[in-house]
């Protein structure tokens, strides 16, 4: 029986013209016993063109396997310089195969492939491979010596955006540590340069991750980050800062929230109730809450 998965790109010749060998074997016969008129003539060409097109048919709708390389082929594209070929066939590797020399060229591959993004685009248009990179192979994420040395690049180019105040690009690289998850002093780090350079609460995303470690909850500048955002009401990042004081900082009353439960209605409807529930206020903004929430 024809097994058409083992076709290879010589098996498929062979097969074209094993077919093609039968079908003008049949149109001789069929020649010498039927009647010879002009729509016969052109009949043996037809089969053996139909006879192709099967075949072709065939051959196109088999799975094509993806080529994986081993370790030593890796190692030729690290010498190489390939980054982007180097990084995307890391996982080739078996995980329980995955030694020091693979670690090395995850570091490599990180380095690499950093450096390629950040010499060939733009800031916004970097974020963007990254993240798709990311997207299409997931399994990066969790590889810290590839995370590590791909940081090591990126966070320096993305640093003149604070100092030009650049908004959006400052955004997008928020976006990019986000999904990278990176430890809590980093994103501080940058918290505080986005407070500092364009406004506080431009850097909700980034203090968003600094309390992960909730020792952050107590720090000034994340506190006023905090509660000048949701001073403005719903805006862009409302749903961060509510969560940093409600959720990852439960428990922990924010640096000068009793000022302005005082004064704003809109951090009043934000935070009265989940404060009064978690007895994190009382006396005289006790009163102010509760008078707020009856209104």
């Amino acid at each position: 029986m024809f097994n058409a998965s083992l076709v290879s790109a010589k098996g498929a010749h062979l097969v074209i013209n094993h077919f093609t060998h039968q079908s003008t074997r049949r149109a001789a016969r069929w020649w010498k016993t039927e009647p010879r008129c002009c729509f016969s003539a052109v009949l043996p060409t037809a089969t053996i063109r139909l006879s192709y097109w099967l075949v072709a048919l065939v051959l196109c709708s088999l799975p094509v396997k993806a080529y994986h390389y081993d370790l030593a082929e890796l190692e030729q594209l690290d010498q190489h310089e390939q980054w982007i070929e180097l990084t995307t066939h890391l996982a080739d590797i078996p995980p329980t195969e995955r030694d020091a020399r693979w670690t090395l060229l995850a570091q490599h591959a990180g380095q690499g492939y950093a450096m390629t993004v950040t010499a060939l685009y733009s800031r916004e248009q970097v974020t963007q491979e990254v993240l798709a990179l990311l997207q299409n192979h997931p399994f990066l994420l969790d590889e810290m010596s590839f995370m590590d040395a791909m940081l090591e690049i990126i966070t320096p180019f993305y640093r003149p955006c604070f100092a030009e105040r650049r908004q959006g690009c400052v955004r997008r690289y928020a976006e990019l540590l986000a999904t990278v998850d990176v430890d809590s002093e980093l994103s501080y780090r940058e918290g505080e340069r986005a407070y500092q350079y364009l406004a506080p609460s431009e850097a909700i995303p980034f203090f968003s991750q600094a309390v992960d470690e909730r020792g952050y909850c107590r720090d000034p500048k994340i506190s006023t980050a905090v509660l000048e955002t949701l001073a403005q009401g719903h805006s862009d990042y409302h749903a961060q800062a509510l969560w940093i004081a409600t959720q990852a900082c439960n428990g922990i009353p924010l640096h000068g929230v009793e000022q302005h439960l005082k004064q704003s209605v809109a951090v009043q409807e934000a935070l009265c109730r989940p404060y009064l529930d978690a007895l994190m206020i009382s006396g005289v903004t006790g009163k102010v809450c509760e008078l707020a929430i009856a209104r």
